[in-house]
């Protein structure tokens, strides 16, 4: 494999931003495979080939609360991983976020700007798990 070699400041600046923007882009991952869960249990939640009217009441782009109802306990490392996945999505989605402590709580972004070597392997665990809680048609 090919080692990724950073030769000027631009390059670093364009790198983080990559790695960054891959944690919107898995807190989106996360996001979609729980949503995907919900359906599958609840089919009503379609209609005329889209999503009825609010058919995710209460959760908004939360991913901790309803992940953790759906799989059960999570370990500490995943509460925080969904924690920090939760402030990805809407720092993504939206140009001001909606709770702007996002942006001045010391811990929050610390949480944001350090990442564990397995991070992305810890995402990509959390979405398999979700995938595996989709009902098959028979059990629906």
């Amino acid at each position: 494999m090919d080692e990724i070699r950073v030769s000027n400041e631009s390059d670093q600046i364009e790198l983080s931003g990559c790695f960054y923007s891959s944690h919107f882009h898995s807190s989106a991952a996360v996001e979609t495979a729980y949503k995907a869960s919900l359906v599958a249990k609840d089919p009503t939640i379609i209609e005329n080939g889209g999503l009825r009217k609010n058919p995710f009441p209460d959760r908004g782009h939360a991913l901790l609360a309803p992940i953790e109802r759906i799989l059960g306990t999570l370990s500490e490392e995943e509460r925080y991983l969904l924690a920090k996945l939760e402030d990805y999505v809407e720092l993504g989605r939206y140009s001001v976020p909606k709770r702007p402590d996002a942006l001045t709580d010391p811990a929050r972004l610390n949480r944001l700007r350090n990442s564990g070597l397995d991070e992305m392997g810890q995402v990509r665990r959390l979405v398999e798990r979700l995938i595996a809680a989709v009902p098959t048609s028979d059990a629906v």
